[in-house]
Protein backbone atom coordinates (compact mmCIF):
# COMPACT_ATOMS: atom_id res chain seq x y z
CA UNK A 1 0.00 0.00 0.00
CA UNK A 2 2.66 2.82 0.47
CA UNK A 3 4.83 1.32 -2.36
CA UNK A 4 8.30 1.52 -0.46
CA UNK A 5 9.67 -0.17 -3.34
CA UNK A 6 9.28 2.70 -5.81
CA UNK A 7 10.68 5.45 -3.41
CA UNK A 8 14.21 5.91 -4.23
CA UNK A 9 14.86 7.57 -1.00
CA UNK A 10 14.05 3.85 0.82
CA UNK A 11 17.00 2.10 -1.65
CA UNK A 12 19.64 4.53 -1.21
CA UNK A 13 19.10 4.17 2.58
CA UNK A 14 19.50 0.52 2.28
CA UNK A 15 22.25 0.55 0.00
CA UNK A 16 24.04 3.00 2.27
CA UNK A 17 23.71 0.75 5.10
CA UNK A 18 25.01 -1.74 3.64
CA UNK A 19 27.50 -0.18 1.78
CA UNK A 20 29.07 1.59 4.90
CA UNK A 21 31.84 -0.35 6.85
CA UNK A 22 30.45 1.42 10.10
CA UNK A 23 26.41 0.05 9.58
CA UNK A 24 24.73 -2.16 11.73
CA UNK A 25 25.60 -5.14 9.51
CA UNK A 26 28.91 -5.86 11.75
CA UNK A 27 30.81 -7.11 8.71
CA UNK A 28 33.29 -4.07 8.51
CA UNK A 29 34.50 -3.65 4.65
CA UNK A 30 33.82 -6.88 3.80
CA UNK A 31 30.33 -6.06 1.85
CA UNK A 32 31.90 -2.72 0.76
CA UNK A 33 34.42 -4.72 -1.12
CA UNK A 34 32.48 -7.58 -2.27
CA UNK A 35 30.10 -4.70 -4.09
CA UNK A 36 33.06 -3.03 -5.95
CA UNK A 37 33.80 -6.63 -6.90
CA UNK A 38 30.53 -6.92 -8.56
CA UNK A 39 30.61 -3.97 -10.19
CA UNK A 40 34.01 -4.22 -11.77
CA UNK A 41 35.81 -2.11 -9.47
CA UNK A 42 37.90 -5.07 -7.16
CA UNK A 43 40.96 -3.25 -7.79
CA UNK A 44 40.10 -0.77 -5.45
CA UNK A 45 39.43 -3.06 -2.31
CA UNK A 46 43.51 -2.23 -1.42
CA UNK A 47 42.70 1.08 -1.03
CA UNK A 48 40.46 0.71 1.66
CA UNK A 49 42.75 -1.11 4.01
CA UNK A 50 43.66 1.91 6.66
CA UNK A 51 41.63 4.13 4.86
CA UNK A 52 39.11 6.37 6.13
CA UNK A 53 35.95 5.36 4.42
CA UNK A 54 32.49 7.74 4.96
CA UNK A 55 29.37 6.83 3.09
CA UNK A 56 26.63 9.10 3.09
CA UNK A 57 23.05 9.59 1.38
CA UNK A 58 21.31 12.97 0.10
CA UNK A 59 24.64 15.14 -0.32
CA UNK A 60 23.45 18.45 -1.49
CA UNK A 61 26.18 19.81 -4.22
CA UNK A 62 24.50 22.45 -6.08
CA UNK A 63 21.14 24.13 -4.84
CA UNK A 64 19.03 21.86 -7.17
CA UNK A 65 21.28 19.11 -6.57
CA UNK A 66 21.98 16.19 -4.10
CA UNK A 67 24.21 13.05 -4.62
CA UNK A 68 21.94 9.56 -3.66
CA UNK A 69 24.72 8.11 -2.29
CA UNK A 70 28.93 9.05 -1.81
CA UNK A 71 31.55 7.25 -0.80
CA UNK A 72 34.75 8.55 0.53
CA UNK A 73 37.96 6.38 0.54
CA UNK A 74 39.88 9.50 1.68
CA UNK A 75 42.63 9.98 -0.84
CA UNK A 76 42.00 7.17 -2.82
CA UNK A 77 38.40 7.58 -4.54
CA UNK A 78 35.21 9.14 -4.58
CA UNK A 79 32.30 6.97 -6.00
CA UNK A 80 28.82 8.25 -6.50
CA UNK A 81 25.58 6.14 -7.59
CA UNK A 82 23.24 7.99 -8.74
CA UNK A 83 20.52 6.06 -7.89
CA UNK A 84 16.67 5.80 -10.13
CA UNK A 85 14.16 3.61 -9.69
CA UNK A 86 11.55 4.92 -11.88
CA UNK A 87 12.14 7.09 -15.10
CA UNK A 88 13.81 9.77 -14.51
CA UNK A 89 16.15 12.57 -15.53
CA UNK A 90 19.88 11.35 -15.71
CA UNK A 91 21.07 12.67 -18.31
CA UNK A 92 21.39 15.98 -16.93
CA UNK A 93 22.10 14.59 -13.41
CA UNK A 94 24.79 12.26 -14.57
CA UNK A 95 26.58 15.55 -16.11
CA UNK A 96 26.15 17.50 -13.43
CA UNK A 97 27.47 15.30 -10.75
CA UNK A 98 30.53 14.22 -13.04
CA UNK A 99 31.31 17.81 -13.58
CA UNK A 100 31.14 17.75 -9.47
CA UNK A 101 33.35 14.83 -9.14
CA UNK A 102 35.85 16.35 -11.44
CA UNK A 103 36.44 19.69 -8.45
CA UNK A 104 37.14 16.69 -5.83
CA UNK A 105 41.03 16.56 -4.57
CA UNK A 106 42.38 13.40 -4.73
CA UNK A 107 45.85 12.21 -4.58
CA UNK A 108 47.09 12.34 -8.20
CA UNK A 109 46.28 9.06 -8.79
CA UNK A 110 43.29 8.98 -7.30
CA UNK A 111 39.79 7.88 -8.70
CA UNK A 112 36.58 9.57 -9.75
CA UNK A 113 33.66 6.83 -10.29
CA UNK A 114 30.05 7.74 -11.18
CA UNK A 115 27.64 4.92 -10.89
CA UNK A 116 24.28 5.35 -13.12
CA UNK A 117 21.69 2.83 -10.88
CA UNK A 118 18.61 1.73 -12.71
CA UNK A 119 16.35 -1.32 -12.68
CA UNK A 120 17.54 -2.70 -15.90
CA UNK A 121 20.89 -0.53 -16.21
CA UNK A 122 19.43 2.06 -18.12
CA UNK A 123 22.14 4.48 -19.92
CA UNK A 124 23.48 7.67 -18.48
CA UNK A 125 23.58 11.08 -19.62
CA UNK A 126 27.40 11.56 -19.02
CA UNK A 127 29.34 8.98 -21.03
CA UNK A 128 31.86 8.77 -18.14
CA UNK A 129 28.98 7.14 -16.04
CA UNK A 130 29.26 3.32 -15.20
CA UNK A 131 25.96 1.56 -15.57
CA UNK A 132 24.63 -1.11 -13.14
CA UNK A 133 21.58 -2.36 -12.78
CA UNK A 134 19.34 -3.82 -9.43
CA UNK A 135 18.04 -6.96 -11.36
CA UNK A 136 21.37 -7.95 -12.34
CA UNK A 137 24.70 -6.41 -10.27
CA UNK A 138 22.72 -5.39 -6.90
CA UNK A 139 21.15 -8.63 -6.63
CA UNK A 140 24.57 -10.78 -7.63
CA UNK A 141 25.66 -8.70 -4.68
CA UNK A 142 23.30 -9.41 -2.19
CA UNK A 143 23.55 -12.99 -2.83
CA UNK A 144 27.15 -12.98 -2.31
CA UNK A 145 26.51 -11.05 0.86
CA UNK A 146 24.28 -13.43 2.07
CA UNK A 147 27.31 -16.46 1.23
CA UNK A 148 29.46 -14.75 4.25
CA UNK A 149 26.56 -12.68 6.70
CA UNK A 150 25.84 -15.24 9.66
CA UNK A 151 23.85 -12.85 11.46
CA UNK A 152 20.11 -14.31 11.29
CA UNK A 153 18.51 -10.53 11.49
CA UNK A 154 21.07 -9.22 8.55
CA UNK A 155 20.36 -12.15 6.44
CA UNK A 156 16.61 -11.75 6.52
CA UNK A 157 17.01 -8.31 5.71
CA UNK A 158 19.44 -9.17 2.87
CA UNK A 159 16.52 -11.77 1.45
CA UNK A 160 13.87 -9.61 2.13
CA UNK A 161 15.64 -6.95 0.26
CA UNK A 162 16.30 -9.39 -2.80
CA UNK A 163 12.21 -10.20 -2.69
CA UNK A 164 11.68 -6.30 -2.80
CA UNK A 165 14.59 -6.28 -5.87
CA UNK A 166 12.43 -8.98 -7.69
CA UNK A 167 9.43 -6.65 -7.02
CA UNK A 168 11.02 -3.78 -9.49
CA UNK A 169 11.04 -6.27 -12.09
CA UNK A 170 7.42 -6.46 -11.54
CA UNK A 171 7.07 -2.48 -11.43
CA UNK A 172 9.11 -2.67 -14.39
CA UNK A 173 6.56 -4.41 -16.41
CA UNK A 174 3.75 -2.44 -14.83
CA UNK A 175 5.32 0.84 -16.45
CA UNK A 176 5.70 -1.09 -19.84
CA UNK A 177 2.28 -2.28 -20.17
CA UNK A 178 0.94 1.67 -18.93
CA UNK A 179 -0.44 0.41 -15.52
CA UNK A 180 1.84 3.03 -13.66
Amino acid sequence: LLELPRLEKNHSKILKELLDPKGMHGQGKQLLEIFLDRIGFGHLKAKLVGAHVEVKTEVWVTEESRLDIIIRCFPWFILVIENKIGSGEGSTQTQKYWNWLKTQELRSDGERILIFLTIHGERAGAEQAHRISYLHHIRAWLEKCLEIVAAPRIRETLRQYLETIEELRDLRKESANGDD
